[in-house]
């Protein structure tokens, strides 16, 4: 596999993940908006919106699902390097591909539990307490940004792979 063929694999995804994080920036703000009101109307009519919390979590789902791709993305994830700085570039690539293996493994078993979660709360109809809304939908989002987020290390781990590969 060659660095041009990686190509078309990671800026398809890259073009999902910046559109997800517009959407999910969007709901980000229907989010507050409904906070403010409720805020609102709570301090100054002393009547809160009895909804505004059970939407408020549902919607930090989506907004999470559909961003924290494009802080890996970005480069924007922790990284503890004082120590493997001082390695030698080879074995600086050599660590960054066994942690992105561990990583793409763990997230795509992550994806693979919220999808027998999904399922599982699907077939017993789980609804939330005060707006009868389907949580299994939300669960399978939650599933598709690991599923985004396992692509994109899978993606990177190749790359990085190949760039090793070059080198010799």
């Amino acid at each position: 596999m060659h660095k041009k063929s990686l190509k078309y694999l990671h800026e398809p995804l890259c073009r999902l993940i910046n559109i997800l994080t517009s959407v999910g920036n969007a709901v980000f703000i229907v989010m507050m908006l409904a906070l403010v009101l409720d805020v609102v109307l709570r301090r100054v009519f002393n009547s809160p919106l009895p909804w505004s919390m059970e939407t408020t979590k549902i919607l930090l789902v989506v907004v999470v699902s559909f961003t924290f791709s494009y802080c890996a993305l970005k480069g924007g994830h922790i990284q503890i390097d004082i120590l493997t700085n001082m390695f030698p570039q080879k074995v600086q690539k050599i660590l960054d591909i066994a942690i992105l293996l561990f990583s793409s493994v763990l997230y795509g078993f992550v994806t693979w539990s919220g999808l027998i979660f999904a399922r599982d709360i699907w077939v017993g109809h789980r609804i939330t307490g005060v707006l009868p809304i389907p949580i299994a939908p939300f669960v399978y989002i939650l599933a598709f940004g690991f599923l985004l987020l396992t692509l994109l290390l899978l993606v990177r781990l190749a790359e990085l792979i190949v760039s090793l590969s070059e080198e010799k």
